[in-house]
């Protein structure tokens, strides 16, 4: 079984913390995700983050459901998540 890695840098015009803070709230990424369609969030850090969600997203062909793990020990350069189960692990 293969295994998806992938990154994006883009350029944005606002404040670097204001990024990672719309970036970091995971539950609503919907709102700036197309492809996303739902977040189930399943664990939580210790300033209400979401670290464990699960999600289904619009793969065109079919609906994908991923479970992913996130941490935020890069803010506010950036966030991390891995896959931990899901249809295109």
């Amino acid at each position: 079984m293969g295994l998806l890695d992938a990154s994006w840098t883009v350029e944005i015009d606002a404040p670097r913390q204001r990024v990672f803070d719309v970036a970091a709230d995971v539950p609503n990424s919907p709102a700036w995700q197309p492809a996303m369609q739902t977040v189930e969030t399943l664990e939580t850090d210790d300033r209400g983050r979401a670290t464990l969600v699960d999600t289904s997203s619009d793969a065109k062909v079919k609906t994908t459901h991923q479970r992913l793990r996130f941490s935020y020990d890069d803010e506010p350069a950036g966030k991390r998540w891995v896959q931990e189960k899901g249809d295109t692990k």
